[in-house]
């Protein structure tokens, strides 16, 4: 069968050995390791409860205002407009038009006049001159200004939620995806990339071309074959992971299933589009152009500063760090699975257009993987 022998060209690469080493190192390390610091109920009459967030407008409207009279003051705003670390400086007259939003926000709360629709509003306009991803978007606000000391009775809250809502695996299967999810948006991508040229070094192309396998039958079952070998591993991890946390919470209840099936729902998207991405640039190009763009693309996605509730519509790395806070990720449930769908999507998509280029060069299309290479190249001066 075509699948099997994908599959164990697959499993027997370099690159998969090496996927397989930094996935089980980082549960091992990362999530293993944290897995043991048990939860424990909260006890009435401590000083420090820890921080919760809060969507209070009177909090985040008083601690907003805070923050931007004092980056006003020194004219260095912080922002990750493309998911790094920037302090930005503002021009001379957009430092004024700055000063006037403060003004007129500060008038309007001294006053009792300032609504929480006008307060957004303000910071829109606050989040615009800085250049988009400042602590006044729509993205940070209630993390940075809606941060508050927990009571007693909010930390009662989480931590039923934690054991009634979550049957605590609920809380440990984000935990899980969170630290597998950060090696799932990359790794794949060298074993989908080294598989492809592997066969193009290899002159399979010529033997492929020669016999009667459809494009779409050697290119999807190729995909299945990265899909199916890096999903088991997961799996196996994820079935380790319960057993672990079910050691940890004896005689509790607890929901058997719920960290296995968080990890397909969360985890698999992020092997689908690494694999798609690698198969699809290395067959337009090179795994060289595949591995630097989902390079790319990864890092921008880890690199916003934020563990906790970095789910959005587009985010390629979802973060939840952090056994508790389940009602940011119950807020964040529509943009999850609007998520998980739409990169489910994208890497058919991505398949697809795998298939429909490896026929065109298949039947003669492009001058063959030389002159498609060659064209890809000129056309990309050209844009530059």
């Amino acid at each position: 069968m075509l699948f099997v022998k994908e599959l164990k060209k697959v499993v027997c690469s370099v690159t998969f050995v090496l996927y397989l080493a930094v996935l089980i190192l980082f549960y091992a390390t990362q999530f293993s390791s944290d897995a043991d610091s048990i939860v424990t109920e909260p006890v009435a009459g401590r000083d420090n409860y820890g921080m919760t967030e809060t969507d209070d407008p009177a909090v985040i409207i008083s601690a907003a205002i805070e923050g931007l009279s004092r980056e006003v003051e020194l004219n260095s705003y912080v922002a990750y407009p493309v998911g790094f670390y920037k302090e930005v400086t503002l021009t001379d007259a957009k430092q004024a038009k700055m000063k006037d939003i403060l003004a007129q926000l500060k008038e309007r709360y001294q006053k009792g006049e300032l609504s929480y629709e006008a307060f957004l509003e303000y910071m829109r306009q606050a989040d615009k001159l800085i250049g988009g991803g400042s602590y006044y978007s729509d993205r940070f606000l209630i993390s940075r200004f809606g941060t508050v000391s927990a009571s007693y009775e909010d930390a009662r809250r989480e931590y039923e939620a934690f054991v009634s809502e979550d049957k605590i695996t609920g809380a440990y299967a984000r935990l899980f995806c969170d630290y597998l999810g950060i090696v799932l948006g990359i790794m794949p991508v060298f074993v989908a990339a080294a598989l492809v040229e592997r066969d193009r070094k290899a002159q399979m192309e010529q033997l492929v071309f020669s016999r009667k396998i459809s494009s779409a039958a050697l290119v999807v079952n190729r995909f299945l074959a990265l899909i199916v070998s890096m999903a088991v591993p997961v799996l196996l991890l994820s079935i380790a992971a319960t057993i672990q946390v079910f050691g940890i919470y004896e005689g509790m209840s607890l929901d058997p299933a719920a960290i296995i099936g968080m990890a397909g729902i969360w985890l698999m998207p992020n092997i689908l589009i690494a694999s798609a991405v690698g198969m699809a640039l290395t067959e337009i190009y090179s795994p060289l152009l595949a591995v630097f763009a989902q390079s790319v693309w990864w890092i921008f996605s880890i690199s916003t500063g934020k563990l906790t509730g970095a789910i959005h519509k587009f985010t390629l790395v979802l973060r939840h760090n952090n056994l508790l806070k389940r009602q940011i990720f119950v807020r964040q449930t529509g943009d999850f699975l609007f998520n998980r769908c739409f990169y489910i999507v994208a890497a058919l998509i991505l398949v697809a257009v795998t298939v429909w280029i490896y026929e065109k060069k298949r039947k003669g299309g492009f001058g063959g993987n030389a002159g498609f290479k060659k064209d890809f190249s000129r056309k990309l001066k050209i844009s530059v």
